[in-house]
């Protein structure tokens, strides 16, 4: 006959198999199989493992030869019951008349064998005895070959056992060794920040007034800005790996998100010459529903990596519309530079937590090595993949989809978009081809028209042969001092007559004001809406007459964003009133503090002239700011004052309690300036 039918388990079998590692110096087991010949007393014992078509004589006694074919093989048989095999004459059986061991060398007439099964029921060899005679097992002997093949397993079994203690080891070994450097890391990138915090204060001290306070000033909140972003990453990966972060996905207006952006990225970008911009599609909507926080932490740690690794260029961060699905969009963000890019050998260790690249590029760029590992894990909590593409010295391109929902509102709102005016016509000056389209793309997300020009002169002669622009945006780094033509023609013109003239700069200029044109500086990114409402503001004053138009800085760089802002800071802590007091009334706000939610409810029953917006600390004495905010909101006229809720790593239960409690939002503390202006003026805009 044939060999045995193979088994429904064959693949599982084989798996299990190549798990056990076995060394052919192992003396427990030789010592296992010469146990067998010697109890059953044979000539013959061997511990044979079987693959998928051969047998292997792992350990033998008497017998020299290493294989044989596993087709008709008598531990073939074996293994197909659970039971010892045991054939008293082969001459007599006609299932093994075939066997190599039968027909030649040795000539075996008897055989006894058990199967070696695993601990979860797979047979992968047998342990056996042999002769060249026929002869009969006794009782005792049958039992105690049962014995030595459970043996034998738990022998493998310890050996397997043994191999992967010492897998674990060595990953438990790599684990720490990353936590190591991690700490290390993070020793050097705590130390850097506070030393320069330390210094600046003591220089800040120690100055005589009017001298450089301001720029010790912008060095110690600087490294402070820094401080708090190592303790988020910290917080934040620590979160993502106890599995305890959860998104928080309310209706958001991507232009709030943009606004940001762009405050903290251009103020990074320093004295670079780097080009930074958004690229967003005219299709995208302006109201999406998605976890504002975490996208843009998300395209915030990929902006800052690309600005930290480019020294030159640009850093382009696009949001691409790939199509809807009845009330969901497909979104397609991108963040592309122009910088160092990510060699081979390091770009398969990008998205492990606590590296950066190797030595070098620590030492140069610092940085604590969990960005990237936080934005991926991010991106997969959102529903998508955050993957990349670079060549070293090339730049690099980190990208990922989400599917977003859409509000109601936004779709009703584009329903209406045929209504709208007519638009204006924008003329683009910039030598970058890259630059005119993104704000070609900038304009129609508006739905202004464009014409573009690559030059002053072309612009001027755009200006001399067509009707009069509404508008010309002007890509300052691109131009030269022979494209200044356009400008010294438009001053020429008089200033009813003339098109709203914005220029496009790196960083920002405290000194735009001392010539009569452009009217309006942007800094990089530009920001939709900004450009649009520094148009209106020059546009409508014009109407008004030549003594009103107004010469406009960059919003994001505003002196005074919460002009005329009456604003109620409740806070118990009088060293954070005062930090928050002194960075809000810089802002141009009219700051009143109370020390606790009882103050601030007497405040609102006393007072007769109400406030536009509260920020409220959650923790205090006396009445917590969730009590107070529920007592404010029992009196229907106070529903519209937005209130604020400032907390320390606040949570998703925070968060929602905040918002059953009445309030609007929920800012982290310590806070940006940036971010708490942003966040207070976009409360203003939705009231």
């Amino acid at each position: 006959m044939g060999s045995a039918p193979m088994s429904a388990h064959e693949k599982e079998r084989l798996k299990a198999l190549s798990d056990y590692r076995i060394s052919d110096a192992d003396t427990g087991l030789l010592e296992l199989t010469r146990l067998a010949a010697y109890i059953c007393d044979m000539p013959i014992a061997l511990i044979s493992l079987i693959d998928a078509d051969r047998l292997w004589f792992r350990y033998r006694v008497g017998l020299d030869i290493l294989q044989t074919p596993r087709k008709s093989s008598f531990c073939d048989r074996t293994i197909k019951q659970p039971e010892l095999l045991e054939v008293e004459d082969t001459a007599k059986d006609p299932r093994f008349r075939n066997n190599p061991l039968v027909k030649h060398r040795p000539h075996i007439h008897f055989y006894a064998g058990v199967p070696l099964l695993t601990p979860s029921g797979h047979a992968i060899g047998s342990l056996c005895v042999m002769a060249p005679e026929p002869n009969r097992l006794t009782a005792s002997q049958r039992h105690a070959l049962k014995t030595l093949a459970d043996q034998v397993m738990t022998h493998l079994e310890l050996i397997k056992a043994g191999e992967e203690l010492k897998r674990a080891t060595g990953q438990v070994e790599q684990e720490q060794a990353r936590k190591a450097r991690f700490l290390a890391n993070m020793s050097h990138g705590f130390s850097a920040p506070i030393s320069g915090l330390t210094t600046a204060l003591q220089q800040l001290e120690s100055e005589p007034q009017g001298s450089n306070a301001r720029q010790h000033i912008r060095d110690a909140l600087l490294a402070s800005r820094h401080l708090t972003q190592i303790v988020d990453d910290i917080f934040d990966y620590s979160r993502i790996e106890s599995n305890d972060l959860q998104l928080d996905c309310r209706p958001m207006e991507l232009d709030n998100l943009l606004r940001k952006l762009a405050a903290l990225l251009s103020s990074q970008v320093g004295d670079k010459p780097l080009d930074l911009w958004f690229d967003i599609d005219p299709d995208v909507p302006e109201l999406l529903i998605a976890d504002e926080l975490r996208l843009s932490q998300v395209l915030l740690h990929l902006g800052e990596n690309a600005v930290k690794f480019t020294e030159h260029g640009r850093v382009v961060i696009k949001i691409s519309n790939l199509g809807r699905e009845q009330e969901r969009i497909k979104l397609h963000f991108e963040v592309i530079d122009t910088g160092i890019g990510i060699s081979p050998e390091q770009q398969h260790r990008v998205f492990e937590a606590f590296r950066q690249g190797d030595g070098m590029i620590r030492k140069r760029f610092g940085g604590t090595g969990l960005g990237l590992a936080i934005s991926r894990e991010l991106v997969n909590i959102m529903g998508g993949e955050l993957e990349f593409k670079s060549e070293y010295g090339l730049g690099a391109r980190f990208y990922f989809t989400l599917h977003l929902a859409i509000p109601e509102e936004e779709v009703a709102d584009e329903q209406d978009a045929d209504a709208e005016t007519k638009s204006p016509r924008v003329l683009i000056v910039s030598k970058s081809e890259v630059g005119r389209r993104i704000i070609s793309n900038l304009c129609h997300t508006l739905g202004w028209s464009t014409d573009l020009a690559n030059s002053g002169a072309a612009a001027l002669s755009a200006c001399e042969q067509e009707t009069a622009f509404d508008a010309i945006l002007i890509d300052t780094p691109t131009l030269t001092r022979q494209d200044q033509v356009l400008l010294q023609h438009l001053e020429t013109l008089p200033v009813e007559q003339r098109p709203v003239c914005v220029s496009f700069s790196r960083r920002y200029n405290p000194q735009l004001g001392q010539s009569e044109l452009p009217d309006a500086e942007l800094t990089k990114p530009i920001v939709p809406s900004i450009l649009a409402e520094r148009f209106n503001q020059i546009a409508q004053a014009r109407q008004t007459g030549p003594d009103a138009i107004p010469t406009l800085n960059d919003a994001l760089h505003n002196d005074s964003p919460l002009a005329g802002v009456r604003l109620l800071l409740v806070e118990d802590n009088r060293v954070n009133a005062t930090v928050a007091t002194l960075l809000l009334e810089t802002e141009g706000a009219q700051v009143i503090w109370k020390r606790n939610g009882e103050e601030a409810y007497r405040f609102f029953t006393d007072e007769a002239e109400p406030v536009d917006i509260v920020l409220m600390d959650l923790e205090m004495p006396v009445m917590d700011g969730f009590s107070a905010t529920e007592n404010i909101r029992h009196d229907r006229q106070w529903d519209k004052i937005p209130i604020v809720a400032l907390g320390i790593k606040s949570n998703e239960e925070i968060r929602a309690r905040c918002l059953d409690a009445g309030m609007q939002d929920c800012l982290d503390k310590p806070f940006d300036s940036a971010k708490l202006v942003h966040a207070i003026l976009g409360q203003l805009k939705r009231r």
